[in-house]
């Protein structure tokens, strides 16, 4: 059993963690949450993933997303709203 608790003052802080001079898991601040749990599961915003990827938004209105894919040019390749729409723009 390992415990680590980390704190970082910056909002734009990153914890890194690397196995065998390879990065393998990095933790940006910016005022999101990433959480890993012993089953493997991640979390966005939820301690408690209960699927490999787990992703919680904020509210529940058209004015945020829980999943946002862009391409380079920022353009949307898929997103689904806070309120329950999921679009994938042509």
């Amino acid at each position: 059993t390992f415990t680590c608790e980390l704190l970082a003052r910056n909002p734009d802080a990153q914890i890194k963690i690397w196995i065998n001079d390879t990065e393998k898991v990095v933790i940006r601040g910016n005022g999101q949450a990433s959480y890993f749990n012993t089953s493997g599961f991640i979390g966005i915003n939820e301690m408690a993933a209960s699927a490999a990827l787990h992703i919680k938004g904020f509210g529940a209105t058209s004015s945020n997303y829980a999943l946002k894919i862009d391409d380079l040019a920022a353009s949307p390749l898929l997103y689904v709203r806070n309120d329950g729409l999921i679009s994938a723009p042509l």
